[in-house]
């Protein structure tokens, strides 16, 4: 039997496991990569020499940002595909694109999850609104529109709340809003954007994440991480940091039943997923927000070391429906990740960290560097990321809380 796979947008492509597509290609799989010009030049060694062919779509910003490819060219592209092969999969890690890639499978009939239920993992309204109706905590929020004003959002939301895309991430046109003032000023910002806007209670409590992974409507993997910060944090000069909580933990357990709830009731299955939680100083778990894809940034390289699992594997495992075991051996080292972030102004100095922890840090600007205000504005620009190493999750919990304050790069305006 002819198969292909089909993998749209090749982000998180640093995180597969060197030996993965090679093991693929010795299937007799045909590998197909559908990639944002953008993205083009990113593609590692890994990967690139296993591809048998590489479409380079353009690259439309949406809102200033990233954004989902037209589909009328993937259709064709998968229309070509299918007309050779038995069996035809779409892998997409690509947040933006998962409900293109739903589309395409309900069109043409492929095997895995389709845009219908993918919606509630991409519309925050819709994920909120199932939620509620189980009677699990989510924020009060509601749909912004044109006529809306601060105080009358404030009567229903509190005079503190927040403004975001229903459907966008990395922090990408999120609004803390305190004052008329403020919310003036997000939507002369906004004011041009074609996404729709939700204005969201703000939750007064500590961020959380829970990932995991379900196969064959069982949850095979769940873990619980602290966030140094919530992500918004980090477009405002905060470290952005995950340092995994221990598996016996009190805490750890009840944030992974709330999330067992909640993966059940949005109907997760065959998917990885990375949920977003607030702990409330009484201890109250309030939902913020669920995706149906591996975790950002360098959790991957985090949970193989902490869990022995690449969440990124396991994900082509199960969009592609091909047998690869690839987990890591779970080592007696525990790690966690940081992401400095850039501050607008000429870089001046390079400033690693103080730390007992052994670490391997990358840079990202060089000295002299412009850092112009606009670059600021999400997750996905950095001044340094690095990996923290440690034989105790209490040795690395003392190096967690000093690099929360941590600034990487020193500038003048």
């Amino acid at each position: 039997m002819k198969k292909t796979v089909i993998l749209i947008n090749l982000r998180f492509s640093d995180f597969y496991s060197p030996p993965l597509f090679k093991l693929v290609k010795d299937k007799g799989v045909r590998l197909v990569a559908i990639i944002d010009e953008q993205f083009k030049g990113q593609i590692g060694p890994h990967i690139l020499p296993y591809l048998d062919q590489v479409h380079v779509l353009p690259s439309i910003a949406k809102d200033g940002f990233l954004s989902e490819f037209n589909i009328n060219p993937l259709r064709l592209i998968v229309a070509s595909e299918a007309n050779h092969a038995d069996d035809v999969r779409i892998v997409c890690t690509d947040e933006f694109n998962l409900l293109n890639a739903g589309i395409l499978r309900r069109e043409f009939s492929l095997m895995g999850a389709t845009d219908i239920e993918l919606l509630p993992f991409r519309d925050k309204l819709l994920m909120k609104s199932l939620l509620k109706a189980k009677g699990i905590r989510v924020p009060n929020y509601k749909l912004l529109t044109s006529s809306d004003s601060y105080y009358d959002i404030g009567k229903e939301l509190g005079a503190h709340f927040i403004v975001k895309p229903v459907d966008s991430s990395g922090s990408h046109g999120v609004y803390a809003i305190k004052t008329a003032i403020d919310f003036t000023v997000c939507k002369n910002k906004t004011k041009h954007y074609e996404c729709e806007f939700e204005a969201e209670e703000f939750i007064d409590g500590k961020l959380y994440h829970v990932d995991s992974y379900t196969e064959n409507h069982e949850i095979k993997f769940i873990c619980a991480n602290e966030y140094a910060f919530p992500n918004h944090d980090y477009t405002r000069g905060k470290v952005l940091s995950s340092f995994p909580l221990d598996e016996h933990d009190e805490l750890s357990f009840n944030l992974i039943q709330f999330a067992k709830k909640c993966l059940y009731v949005l109907g997760a299955n065959n998917v990885v997923n990375h949920m977003e939680l607030f702990v409330k100083t009484n201890g109250d778990i309030v939902f913020l927000e669920v995706s149906a894809r591996p975790p950002g940034a360098y959790l991957n390289l985090t949970h193989r070391i902490n869990h022995g699992i690449n969440l990124v594997d396991i994900d082509f495992a199960l969009q592609s429906g091909l047998n690869v075991n690839l987990n890591a051996e779970r080592t007696n080292e525990k790690a966690f990740f940081a992401i400095f972030p850039l501050k607008p102004g000429r870089v001046m100095a390079l400033k690693p960290p103080h730390v007992s922890s052994r670490f391997d840090m990358t840079w990202h600007v060089d000295q002299g560097d412009a850092i112009s205000p606009d670059r600021c504005t999400n997750i996905i620009n950095k001044a340094a990321h690095a990996i923290f190493y440690g034989t105790t999750l209490q040795q690395l919990r003392d190096d967690f809380n000093t690099i929360k304050h941590h600034q990487a790069i020193e500038v003048a305006r």
